[in-house]
């Protein structure tokens, strides 16, 4: 993939997803962090089949996404043209996929923008300066999150418990149907690879995400602007912008790498559906 990582092409004579060995994918997984599958017979059916191999538990992605032929487990990325930065899937709740998988059923026109792009969470980290490294070693950072679910109830509001590491300041309202709650945890995380971390997060998609209501470290001090600056001039620099053809598949390590999307010129529309595993079964 660019250099960076894996293709998997059926070559000239077109192979379903049903004869790849999982066995011999997995080690590609682990070492490379995203593997796009190019060239293979296959429809949304078949694609989600094949997530299914790789997958223990799906999670349930943000309400705001539609579903795609009936199936709550897929889901369209494309809401609206706009820009999406940069981010690692669900990072800043409990439910983070391991996998995060894209299908693309539609691409779009060339010269349209809709452009994905990826960036390196280990490459990012090393690029990092010594001072910011220090600052997020140090300090976890906070996400006070607004959850929106799938049902009102005529119940009282109340407090409540997640299990889950870093997680505190549950709070139900059933009548608005909203979970409000604070997940506390380090931006870096723990990769396959000795002593090596990956810097994948939903920083730089603060403002833009709707189930963040804000993000702190410590008791409400703001993270300092100019490390915002230093991220996202890095990200930009080091980040590879994949541009799609029909029936291609991207497998990405979402604790490992972050993602976005250039803007899409008006009038012009592409058809990615996504798919996220929660817990993979390998």
């Amino acid at each position: 993939f660019y250099n960076k990582g894996l293709t998997l092409s059926s070559g000239k004579k077109k192979l379903n997803l049903a004869q790849l060995s999982k066995k011999e994918i997995i080690p590609f997984f682990h070492k490379y962090g995203i593997i796009l599958f190019d060239n293979f017979e296959t429809n949304s059916d078949s694609f989600f089949k094949f997530t299914k191999r790789f997958t223990n538990l799906f999670s349930n992605d943000a309400t705001r996404r539609e579903t795609k032929f009936g199936n709550r487990y897929l889901k369209s990325v494309d809401i609206g043209n706009h820009v999406i930065e940069m981010h690692s899937e669900a990072s800043f709740t409990i439910s983070c996929p391991e996998i995060i998988w894209f299908y693309c059923q539609k691409p779009i026109r060339k010269n349209q923008g809709g452009l994905t792009k990826i960036c390196d969470g280990i490459e990012l980290w090393n690029q990092l300066s010594l001072k910011t490294k220090k600052f997020f070693l140090k300090n976890p950072i906070t996400f006070n999150n607004r959850i929106y679910l799938n049902e009102k109830k005529n119940k009282k509001a109340q407090n409540w418990m997640f299990n889950f590491p870093g997680a505190h300041d549950v709070k139900i309202n059933w009548k608005k149907g909203i979970i409000e709650y604070k997940l506390t945890k380090f931006l870096m995380n723990e990769t396959k690879f000795p002593n090596l971390l990956a810097f994948a997060n939903h920083l730089l998609s603060v403002e833009q995400e709707d189930q963040i209501i804000d993000c702190f470290y410590k008791e409400k001090n703001k993270i300092p602007k100019k490390i915002f600056k230093e991220i996202r001039n890095l990200t930009n620099k080091i980040s590879l912008k994949f541009e799609w053809k029909k029936n291609q598949i991207l497998m990405i390590d979402n604790k490992r790498f972050i993602h976005g999307r250039t803007e899409i010129k008006p009038g012009s529309k592409r058809d990615i559906i996504n798919v996220q595993t929660l817990k993979s079964n390998f």
